[in-house]
């Protein structure tokens, strides 16, 4: 995804002048970062390591030190719904249709095994990844 389009879609704050213009894959565990990934930090540890794995990009919320000017610093105002609207427009982008249902359609479209149904259960950061 193109950082302008994050900065966009987030109302976010670029905090660095990278190099970077675009983010091959989203990243919730450091240790999973690769070369080019934007890694989405819930909290200050693991951003180091995820630097040091290849990160092109820290999306956070909270006050830290830009320990790396080269990469693009995100800062949203809130990181959860920032993944919300990030998330609606990778639906969209892709054609996407989402639902949202009880627990109790929940469970029963959880059987069913096809590839045309993909059931997103979890909370917000693990439907990214």
């Amino acid at each position: 995804m193109r950082l302008e389009n994050i900065l966009a879609l987030t109302n976010a704050e670029l905090k660095s002048n990278p190099f970077v213009s675009e983010f091959n894959h989203f990243r919730l565990d450091f240790k999973k970062v690769k070369k080019g990934d934007l890694y989405i930090a819930k909290d200050k540890i693991g951003i180091e390591d995820s630097i040091k794995n290849g990160a092109y990009g820290i999306l956070y919320d909270f006050e830290t030190e830009i320990i790396d000017d080269e990469i693009a610093w995100i800062k949203v105002n809130n990181l959860e719904e920032s993944l919300v609207r990030i998330l609606r427009f990778l639906l969209l982008e892709k054609d996407i249709k989402g639902y949202a249902v009880d627990d109790i359609t929940l469970q029963l479209i959880s059987n069913i095994q096809t590839k045309e149904v993909l059931v997103l259960k979890d909370d917000i950061y693990t439907c990214l990844l």
